[in-house]
């Protein structure tokens, strides 16, 4: 072995995979170390700079086939294990239940790396203000209650709604000659048809379409679906969902 070369063997690696697991335990057993990490996180939070790199790591990174399996394997070993399923459950539990962190997410001007919400004002304002219970409702009853691309009826919990043009103000994309246009990983594409297309998709659909590759291909085939089979239309008026929901009551 040539002079200062370190060769770890496998007992080594056994003893330092132990001290990481010591390590971690102390790190979420210690309350000093546990709020000066809540700190550095609220920091970041804040920091605009800050969330500009993190927004464009993972936009880099939902492209890398290596990290998105690594990111399966690390979900799958996760969903096996009962004891990190329950203490995953408690947390958000404890969270939701907390009155005081309820009311600093809905006054927050950032409040976390969600980038939506119509609440929010400032940075997070992405949704326009027409999105609603009440368009909800509208596009829930126009596909039925059943996903848009496969079909799967509503089961107790709500499907999810997707925009198709994935920017949540694509009707304000107007190009200035009455058409539209979208833009999207810094790619500009135009619209066919109405801006405001909308479909229903179970919570795993709308993960894998959300973040995968073929993000235009899927934007492409909910567009024509709408445009060809559905005469460009997502939802119901006013006027046609209160008149379904008459009907529905007579009956």
């Amino acid at each position: 072995m040539p002079r200062g070369v370190y060769v770890r063997t496998q007992k080594h690696l056994d003893i330092i995979k132990k001290s990481v697991q010591k390590r971690d335990k102390t790190i979420y057993t210690n309350s000093c170390r546990v709020q000066k990490i809540k700190e550095a996180a609220r920091k970041n939070y804040r920091d605009p700079e800050y969330r500009i790199r993190h927004k464009e790591g993972c936009i880099k990174n939902s492209y890398n086939l290596d990290w998105i399996n690594k990111m399966k394997e690390v979900n799958q070993k996760k969903s096996k294990d009962i004891i990190w399923i329950e203490n995953h459950k408690k947390g958000i539990k404890k969270r939701f239940d907390n009155p005081i962190w309820k009311q600093n997410m809905i006054e927050s001007d950032i409040g976390g790396f969600w980038y939506g919400n119509v609440r929010y004002k400032g940075e997070r304002e992405r949704y326009c203000e027409l999105w609603n219970s009440d368009l909800w409702e509208r596009i829930d009853a126009f596909w039925n209650n059943k996903s848009s691309l496969s079909g799967i009826p509503r089961n107790g919990k709500k499907l999810d709604r997707h925009h198709v043009y994935y920017n949540k103000k694509s009707c304000c994309l107007e190009n200035g000659d009455g058409s539209f246009s979208v833009i999207i990983d810094d790619q500009i594409y135009p619209i066919i048809g109405d801006p405001n297309k909308f479909v229903l998709l179970t919570h795993s659909e709308h993960g894998k379409i959300k973040g995968s590759l073929n993000k235009i291909w899927y934007m492409r085939y909910f567009e024509w679906l709408i445009n060809t089979n559905y005469n460009g239309k997502s939802y119901y008026t006013k006027d046609e969902y209160d008149k379904l929901v008459g009907e529905d009551e007579g009956e």
